[in-house]
């Protein structure tokens, strides 16, 4: 940017008021989104509850325990949470074991269900990279021990609207 004095000026007089930093936060704020990138509506599906406990038969990592029920969540609860959800998948990348690796957030398919445990109702997310998605991922689950950031799973709950114990397979 070049400066001359009426663009020194102007800036001075912003950062009194403040502006200059709210418009810094924006910028880095969007900044930080656009390099999230957004979760594919097309790349999720529910589960219905009939069918809910086979997104919990995973081999590497932690799920939801013990199980009093099932429910099947609906398209609203989903949408609600696929924001936060994008976020999440790429902080906890960088909380791990290769904080370098760049999560591409569009890349990840998910399957959700709805279980009751400790009397509380949660939706679990199975998530997986489109590498693993194969043809029938919208009525299966993909089993793979290991698989690291490939494969996550974490609980959401739709009353408090947070999410909890996240989880990557382990990187085998």
């Amino acid at each position: 940017m070049v400066r001359t004095k009426r663009t020194a000026s102007m800036l001075a007089m912003l950062r009194r008021m403040g502006i200059v930093a709210g418009l810094t936060a924006l910028a880095a704020c969007d900044l930080m989104s656009s390099d999230l990138g957004k979760l594919d509506p097309g790349r999720s599906v529910i589960f219905p509850a009939e069918r809910a406990r086979e997104l919990v038969q995973q081999c590497s990592r932690d799920v939801p325990a013990p199980i009093e029920s099932t429910w099947t969540p609906t398209e609203a609860q989903v949408r609600s949470l696929e924001p936060r959800l994008a976020a999440l998948l790429v902080q906890e990348a960088r909380r791990g074991d290769f904080p370098e690796t760049k999560i591409e957030v569009a890349e990840y398919y998910r399957q959700y269900g709805g279980f009751t445990v400790g009397g509380k109702r949660l939706i679990y997310v199975n998530g997986f990279h489109r590498h693993l998605a194969g043809g029938s991922w919208r009525s299966e689950v993909p089993l793979v021990c290991d698989g690291g950031y490939g494969l996550f799973g974490v609980e959401y709950d739709p009353e408090t609207r947070e999410f909890a114990n996240f989880h990557f397979n382990s990187p085998g």
